[in-house]
């Protein structure tokens, strides 16, 4: 274990230096996200008190550069690793360079990458959660899902340029005997004010006794100025990729309300299997977030889930855990955190 942790500290100190010195080249940035939470939560396992890390988002520490290679054409990379703040782990399954590795070209033509890379589902689902997939989220608690995962590894995604308004994003990936293979699409229009999207996701069957399953998502956004109006829609056969019925209705709707030095924000979403009773859950929250520089935020919410007779959602931060519940219990959660990016 010692020598795994100094192979670690070497590789970032190596990278570190890299970064530094190829900044004369390219275009190199070392960035990250420390962020906590205290939580005070009730489920059916008696109230907790915890302290945790990745509210608002994970903690993490990343690389991220481009190189201009002339004629238009860009080379690019990110390598991001999670980490827990409250036990100094590494997240996302003990996978070092867990939240993204990839690397990729850029032009005229759009952007083309391959490695491990955040879902198109993933993606569109986050740009209009009012709570950015993190605590509050009725994505974070697994109320609405992202079939195949937030991430996929060993994928290729093509993102083609904005054209009036009009982009799309492809998304191919082999299960390499690992998962079956994956694939995804997402076509969108969106303005400064204004954002509506369709996203396709198709997830093979990758062992004996599993199924094909796929999602179909509707999404939107738009800014009226005082206040941001957002929300899902989402179709899924097979959820849990076996041939039983587990296909799900799911959505979400919310608001953000700038104030002053803030944002007041809300959401109300639910999810079920279609035709199973018992299987009805929904979420509300609501929080504030306040800026105490374009950096550092603090933050407080509150949530709470009713679950069906035969769900347990709980009401999990970005990376961080939700109280610790029993089939058939409602939930309730108060936050309260700081995150600090740089």
């Amino acid at each position: 274990m010692k020598n795994c942790n100094h192979s670690r500290a070497a590789l970032l100190a190596i990278l570190s230096c890299a970064c530094f010195g190829a900044s004369a080249q390219s275009s190199v940035t070392v960035y990250g996200v420390a962020d906590a939470y205290l939580q005070i939560g009730s489920g059916g396992r008696g109230s907790t008190k915890t302290l945790q890390s990745g509210g608002l988002q994970g903690s993490r520490v990343g690389f991220r550069g481009t190189e201009d290679l002339g004629g238009g054409l860009k080379a690019l990379f990110q390598l991001e690793s999670g980490l827990a703040l409250d036990t100094g782990t590494v997240t996302q399954g003990g996978t070092f360079w867990g939240r993204q590795a990839y690397v990729g070209l850029s032009g005229d033509f759009g952007t083309t990458t391959a490695g491990r890379q955040y879902s198109p589902l993933f993606v569109a689902i986050d740009t209009v959660d009012p709570f950015g997939t993190g605590l509050g989220s009725v994505y974070s608690s697994g109320i609405v899902t992202t079939l195949g995962g937030t991430r996929v590894n060993n994928s290729i995604i093509y993102s083609s340029p904005k054209v009036q308004g009009f982009s799309g994003k492809l998304l191919a990936a082999a299960g390499e005997n690992v998962t079956g293979r994956s694939l995804g699409a997402d076509v969108r229009y969106s303005t400064e004010k204004f954002v509506v999207a369709m996203t396709f996701t198709q997830q093979d069957r990758f062992a004996p006794g599993t199924v094909k399953g796929s999602s179909t998502l509707v999404s939107g956004m738009y800014d009226f100025g005082a206040f941001k109006l957002m929300g899902v829609a989402q179709s899924v056969k097979h959820a849990n990729l076996l041939a039983v019925n587990d296909d799900r209705e799911e959505f979400f709707a919310g608001v953000q309300v700038p104030v002053a030095t803030g944002t007041i924000k809300a959401v109300y979403g639910g999810g079920k299997v279609k035709n199973v009773a018992g299987t009805k859950a929904s979420e509300f929250s609501l929080g504030y977030d306040h800026a105490l520089s374009k950096r550092t935020t603090l933050y407080v919410l509150g949530s709470k889930i009713d679950n069906g007779a035969l769900t347990a959602f709980t009401t999990a931060g970005a990376t961080g855990s939700g109280p610790s519940t029993a089939t058939g219990h409602d939930v309730k959660a108060l936050q309260i955190g700081m995150r600090h990016r740089f």
